[in-house]
C-alpha cells in the first residue's frame, strides 16, 4: 500500500541546532513522504562536518525514538515495517537505522570549498496519515526533556521491544508491562485500570486487563523463562496469545507515552 496523506501542507520548525521539515510528492508508482533534519549552520570545513555530524546523529537517535509515538509504528520494527532500512555512515558514527544521510554530497561540496548542511532523511514506504506528523513531532520534542525518568525508561524499553526480533521482543514486552503495572498499580481486587484510566482503549482491549497481560508475562516460556519448576516447563504462547500480547502492550505503552508527551489520546474504533 503506497504512502498517502489525506490533507498535506508543507511544514517545518526549528529545534535547537536543526531545522525539521517534510515534503510529500507523487512518484511514478505512488507517493513519497520524507522528514528532513538539516543543520541550521553551514558546514564550511571538515571540522564543522565532524562536529555537526556527531551532534546530528545523536539528535536523530532521539527523534527516531519519538517517531514511534507520532507515527504509531516504530521506524525500525521488524514486526510492522513501514520504512526502508538504510544504514549510512555519518563521519565516525553510525546514523540510526531508517535514516539516510547526505554525507557523500557534503564531502563533494567541501572538496570544492562550498558550504553545505548536514541532513538526515527517513522515507516511509507505506501507510496512511490524515496530515503531516510534524506538529505532533514538535510537541513531542519540546516535552521530552521534562518527562519523569520512569517515562523515559518506558520509552527506551518500548523502543527496544518493538525493534527487536521475535525471540527477544516477548521477553522485553514482559519488562514493559511490568513497568506499566508499577506506574499504574492495582488498587482493587478487580482490575479496572483499562476501563477507568484508559477507557479510550476499551474497544481494543475488550475484557482483557493489565493483570491478564502480567499473567501471560509470568507464565510463558517466551516471556519469562523456560522452566516453571525443576520438573516442568512453562507452556509456549499460542499464536493468538502472542499476537494479542504484543499488540495490547504496544498500544497501551503508546497511549501512555502520548499522554505524557502532551499528545492526543489514541482513539480506537470498535468494528461492528
Amino acid at each position: 500500500m503506497p504512502i498517502h496523506i489525506d490533507e498535506y501542507e508543507h511544514n517545518s520548525f526549528e529545534y535547537d541546532k536543526w531545522i525539521i521539515s517534510d515534503d510529500y510528492r507523487e512518484l511514478k508508482f505512488g507517493y513519497e513522504y520524507r522528514i528532513i533534519v538539516s543543520t541550521k549552520e553551514t558546514i564550511k570545513d571538515y571540522n564543522d562536518l565532524t562536529y555537526d555530524s556527531i551532534l546530528t546523529s545523536g539528535f536523530v537517535e532521539k527523534l527516531t525514538m519519538l517517531l514511534k509515538y507520532v507515527l504509531g509504528i516504530s521506524l525500525n520494527s521488524p514486526h510492522n515495517q513501514i520504512f526502508h532500512k538504510r544504514i549510512r555512515a555519518v563521519d565516525f558514527r553510525e546514523i540510526p537505522k531508517g535514516w539516510d544521510a547526505n554525507i557523500d554530497e557534503i564531502d563533494t561540496y567541501l572538496m570544492e570549498t562550498l558550504p553545505s548542511f548536514a541532513r538526515a532523511v527517513p522515507i516511509p514506504t507505506n501507510g496512511n496519515m490524515k496530515t503531516s506528523i510534524l506538529d505532533e513531532l514538535h510537541i513531542a520534542l519540546n516535552n521530552y526533556d521534562s518527562l519523569d525518568e520512569e517515562i523515559k525508561d518506558l520509552i527506551a524499553v518500548h523502543n527496544s521491544a518493538v525493534e527487536s526480533d521475535e525471540r527477544a521482543c516477548y521477553l522485553i514486552m514482559g519488562k514493559l508491562i511490568d513497568m506499566i503495572n508499577w506506574l499504574y498499580p492495582l488498587k482493587h481486587r478487580l482490575d479496572r485500570r483499562i476501563k477507568e484510566t484508559f477507557p479510550e482503549l476499551i474497544p481494543f482491549f475488550g475484557d482483557t486487563t493489565i493483570k491478564d497481560l502480567m499473567g501471560i508475562a509470568n507464565s510463558r516460556k517466551e516471556t519469562r523463562h523456560y522452566n516453571a519448576s525443576p520438573q516442568s516447563s512453562h507452556p509456549a504462547l499460542t499464536n493468538q496469545e502472542a499476537e494479542l500480547y504484543f499488540q495490547l502492550i504496544d498500544i497501551l505503552a503508546l497511549n501512555i507515552v502520548r499522554i505524557r508527551l502532551g499528545l492526543p489520546k489514541i482513539t480506537v474504533e470498535d468494528e461492528k
